[in-house]
């Protein structure tokens, strides 16, 4: 399987680009802009490009430290793609998605994807209905160290862009699990009470004891391992490496818990 990583080039989203290459590890990463082939944009791109291929080529054979490797390939092909529109959010849009919808031809590639909160509209919107036709990943990150992104006892000046790098879930993807969790009460109550615990801005996991002394309904540890490791296998929940078992909610997790909040809050 080969995996490609897009990163549309507007403002500071270069500066993920080796972070995520660290994290994925791709075969081919796709400098993107919206830009004509005969303009600057694109010959300071090819140079970005140049500069890409070198650095990553000096971390996936010289680097001897694993941390600062991470899953970087000995050669990482880098590519510029000059989308050539820059008109309007819809056009962009319908360019982007179409974009992605060739590569995504080859069932042999897997496709993840950088979307940041300043890029253009059209991005945006084209990952995400590329999202419903295609297996994609979408990630997105904190460039620098905002001040804004965390509560105080979890913000780290010291965290790298590797650290703040999470997924976003795609359109189809909180559809599916909507459908899924609505089956699923019992699973749906271990995950409310899931997000309850991590609301709490002191706890950063849980653990299935924590679930258990709020269960109102009285369900034991047996039971809510069931349940927790139903949501690990629907991608809501993963586990935190470590002695002690703990566990905390993906970015899905958080968003099926917060639909799933609100639609309960209607339905009450």
């Amino acid at each position: 399987m080969n995996r490609y990583l897009i990163i549309p080039l507007h403002e500071n989203s270069s500066d993920l680009a080796l972070s995520m290459s660290r994290k994925i590890g791709p075969d081919k990463i796709v400098l993107c802009h919206r830009w004509k082939k005969s303009g600057e944009a694109h010959s300071n791109a090819i140079r970005l490009r140049d500069f890409f291929e070198e650095k990553l080529l000096d971390l996936g054979r010289l680097e001897k430290s694993s941390k600062k490797r991470g899953n970087i390939l000995p050669r990482t092909e880098v590519e510029v793609k000059a989308l050539e529109y820059y008109y309007s959010m819809e056009g962009l849009a319908t360019v982007y998605f179409n974009f992605i919808g060739e590569l995504s031809k080859d069932e042999d590639v897997e496709i993840h994807m950088l979307i940041l909160d300043e890029m253009p509209m059209g991005y945006i919107i084209g990952a995400f209905y590329a999202g419903l036709t295609s297996k994609l990943t979408v990630w997105t990150g904190d460039v620098g160290r905002d001040i804004r992104s965390k509560h105080p006892s979890k913000y780290n000046p010291g965290d790298s862009m590797t650290h703040t790098l999470r997924k976003i879930s795609l359109l189809k993807e909180i559809n599916d699990g909507l459908k899924w969790i609505r089956k699923a009460e019992s699973s749906a109550i271990t995950l409310r009470l899931a997000k309850d615990i991590l609301d709490n801005p002191d706890n950063d996991w849980f653990t299935t004891a924590q679930i258990v002394n709020n269960h109102h309904l009285g369900y034991g540890q047996t039971a809510i391992v069931n349940h927790i490791n139903r949501l690990i296998k629907e991608g809501f929940a993963e586990r935190i490496e470590g002695g002690k078992t703990k566990y905390k909610l993906t970015e899905l997790g958080l968003s099926i818990a917060e639909l799933t909040d609100e639609v309960n809050a209607e339905e009450g």
